[in-house]
Parts: C-alpha cells; structure tokens; sequence
C-alpha cells in the first residue's frame, strides 16, 4: 500500500553560525533490493541555527567575585522568604517552585519567583572586537573560544538559577532565565561576528553603566596584540567582578578542557 515515511539523519557542521542543508539525495533497492532507485531534493531555503561548542563547565569554574553572589555556593536550603511574582514554568525551573494553584487555573504549569532571585543577576560581557592594525593568525581562532566560552558560562548559569544578561559590541540583552532566554543568548553568540568601528567604544559604554549599577559580570576578552605563540589563556581572559568592590580582575590562568558536544542544538 502507498504510504508515506518519515526519516532522520544527522549533519555535522564545524563552524556556527547559519547554514543550508545542500542538496540531498535519496536512494533505495526496496522492496526487493533488484533495482535501484533514487531521487535529488533541491535546495531549500531553511536554515540550519549551529550554535557555539558548549564546553563542561562547573561551579568550580566560576571566577572568583562571581560565586559568592546569590546562593551558588550556599549550603542554606530553600529560597528566598518574600514572594516576588508568579512566571510561566520554563525547563530547569526547580519543581518545589511550582505555583500549582495557578498552573490549575491557567491550565499551565507556573512557578513562584522570590525577591532573592532579583539578586541573582549576572552579566556576561563578551569584549571582542577587530584590532585597528593587522589581524593576528590566531585571532579568529581566540575569537571562537571566546565565544564558546561565554555561551557555555550562559549554560552553567542558567542551569543555577541566575538571571543571565548578555552584552556585546553590538547588543545588550535583558536579564532573564530560563531556556527560552537562554536559547535566546545562544543564537546572539551563535550569530556574533567582530567588528571595528564603534565596537570598543560600545564596549567601554557597557562597563562604565554596569560599574554604575555595581552589577556583578564576567568578562571574556580578546587580547588584542598578543603573539601567536603565547599561550590561549594569555589570549582569551576572564576576569569578574561583584558589587562590593567593582573591579575588573583578569586571570591569565583560567583554563577549561573543551569537548565537542552535539554541536545543533
């Protein structure tokens, strides 16, 4: 009987960013493996989301000045006492937050938020922009593990509960959690390109409004004029700082073991 099936294979891109699938080509010898058939599918115009590698990070990883904010480290159990609001459930949320109430009146799952969630806000600052002399051959190369590296510091962070703020040269997000929104960073970062121009200045912009706020941020920079013998965490740093002192500290150590992680999210 003529029917219709449905099946799946797998693409393996090496670089982010958007791509078209290409042309495919279909072949078979069913039923009886005598004959053999095929058909072309042209190109679609569908694009394919690669977001960044996402590397294993853990608490551990946290930068000094960063861990102490909210309860990453805390060994008090439970949250907040004051109610702050009620928000739709997003995927990660903790189960005992669940406003059940509320989720059998609006036939949705909701969840409670409390007023010690508002401070546990983060910003990750990528500071990544075209040197304004010649490009270094390892560059481009630093600017992909910048890239990784934020998107993956956007994961363990949402995965603990902290309101995620991404700021780049070109755009400075809300804070929120939850996947939504972090799906949401992870196509900016997927999508992030360096550029010159206004780029530092934007940049600079950012910092100074959030040395305003005493927001508490970790920030992922390109060194620009670093030989390309040295080594990549001389090249790409992490510094943080928290709202009690506001200083920027950069840490030439930090270093992370990347793995290659299904890379289409």
């Amino acid at each position: 009987a003529r029917g219709t099936v449905s099946v799946t294979y797998p693409m393996m891109f090496t670089r982010r960013g958007l791509h078209r699938p290409g042309v495919v080509r279909l072949s078979t010898r069913y039923p009886f493996g005598l004959f053999h058939k095929s058909a072309t599918f042209v190109e679609s115009d569908e694009m394919i989301l690669v977001y960044p590698e996402i590397q294993p990070l853990s608490v551990s990883n946290i930068p000094q000045g960063v861990a102490s904010v909210g309860d990453i480290a805390s060994s008090t159990k439970g949250y907040g006492l004051d109610l702050h609001g009620i928000r739709e459930y997003s995927t990660g949320d903790s189960s005992g937050r669940i406003h059940w109430k509320s989720s059998a009146k609006l036939a949705k799952l909701m969840t409670k938020e409390f007023h010690d969630d508002q401070r546990k806000r983060i910003s990750v600052v990528l500071d990544v922009s075209l040197p304004g002399k010649s490009v270094s051959s390892t560059f481009f190369q630093d600017v992909e593990h910048a890239v990784s590296l934020a998107a993956s510091y956007a994961v363990l962070l949402t995965q603990q509960h902290f309101q995620v703020q991404l700021v780049t040269s070109e755009s400075c997000s809300a804070f929120s959690d939850g996947q939504r929104h972090l799906f949401a960073l992870l196509r900016t970062l997927a999508l992030f390109q360096p550029k010159n121009g206004q780029s530092t200045q934007n940049i600079t912009r950012a910092l100074r409004n959030l040395d305003r706020a005493k927001a508490t941020r970790i920030v992922i920079a390109v060194t620009p004029h670093s030989t390309s013998g040295s080594e990549r965490s001389d090249r790409v740093r992490i510094g943080a700082s928290g709202r009690r002192n506001g200083n920027t500290g950069f840490s030439k150590k930090h270093r992370v073991q990347s793995t290659r992680l299904g890379i289409a999210l």
